[in-house]
């Protein structure tokens, strides 16, 4: 009974954790986002839909994405400042949390209606409404297109190819 047993002796050494795959990071998604918003983002053309219309992107001078949108149809030098401008951004909520948070594009869009509907009402000033028609636009392409921009950022980062593309 009064014996003592030492365990210590007939221990295995532990094998040392394999290390998980590195993943992407916040900070690389928001270098290709930043890549995006000054200029490797471009308008390739866009197309007609039943519902609206298709607007082909160029991001990182390799890659295809196509956004479904039924915003008015814009310039493709307009599709590109709009969308260069949202990839600013969405790169700041990568620095920031890493979430995608589209509250602020729902709120300018909902801020631009407003102001399209409040120039439809007399005296309606053609200049006015056609500013307020842009905008609006402009507002729900970022809108519907933020999602698909953001996702091929983390795509990029981790080193995956487009589906479709």
């Amino acid at each position: 009974m009064g014996e003592v047993i030492t365990l210590a002796a007939r221990r295995k050494p532990i094998a040392p954790r394999r290390a998980l795959p590195k993943g992407p990071t916040c900070a690389d998604v928001a270098a290709f986002l930043a890549e995006l918003e000054h200029g490797r983002l471009r308008c390739a053309g866009t197309r007609p839909t039943e519902n609206g219309h298709e607007v082909d992107l160029e991001l990182w001078g390799r890659r295809r994405l196509t956004v479904s949108t039924n915003a008015l149809r814009m310039t493709p030098d307009r599709i590109d400042t709009t969308l260069r401008a949202a990839a600013n951004q969405l790169r700041e909520q990568a620095e920031g949390r890493g979430v995608l948070d589209l509250t602020l594009f729902r709120q300018r869009w909902l801020e631009t209606a407003e102001a399209l509907f409040a120039c439809t009402t007399p005296p309606c000033v053609p200049e006015a409404l056609e500013r307020a028609l842009d905008d609006a636009a402009a507002a729900l392409l970022v809108l519907q297109a933020a999602p698909a921009i953001w996702a091929a950022a983390w795509d990029a980062a981790e080193g995956r190819q487009l589906a479709g593309g």
